[in-house]
């Protein structure tokens, strides 16, 4: 039973990084599009701002998705108990925490980008 707690965890974990990774990734595009921006004058990093916001919103939804499956699997495999997962819900791990608050910024942060980046690039220029 510990074994298997264990590798749900390290799914968790595995999945959270690899999340984290593509929103790195959709940050580093931004970043790339706003030094593109500044030196073509073509306004690619208002575009960006879209990818992260789409990347933002997927990461957020893969996340809940994951974390409400592995609780599921575990109620079923009689892992714990139904008060646990209520606790797991409210109080999930480390790693889950971390990667959803990325994704919530990362979607936040591109809207933000996707409406005003073509203000906010030519007060950065």
């Amino acid at each position: 039973m510990e074994t298997r707690r264990r590798e749900l965890r390290a799914q968790l974990t595995r999945t959270c990084l690899e999340i984290a990774i593509l929103l790195v990734i959709s940050w580093l595009f931004s970043a790339f599009s706003f030094i593109v921006t500044r030196k073509s004058g073509t306004d690619w990093f208002t575009r960006s701002g879209a990818v992260m916001a789409l990347v933002g919103a997927i990461a957020t939804f893969r996340l809940t998705a994951l974390k409400e499956g592995l609780l599921a699997t575990g109620l079923k495999e009689g892992l714990g108990d139904v008060t646990r997962g209520f606790e797991l819900s409210l109080d999930p791990p480390e790693p889950y925490q971390v990667t959803a608050y990325f994704s919530y910024v990362t979607g936040v942060v591109g809207t933000l980008i996707w409406g005003y980046g073509d203000v906010l690039s030519r007060w950065l220029l």
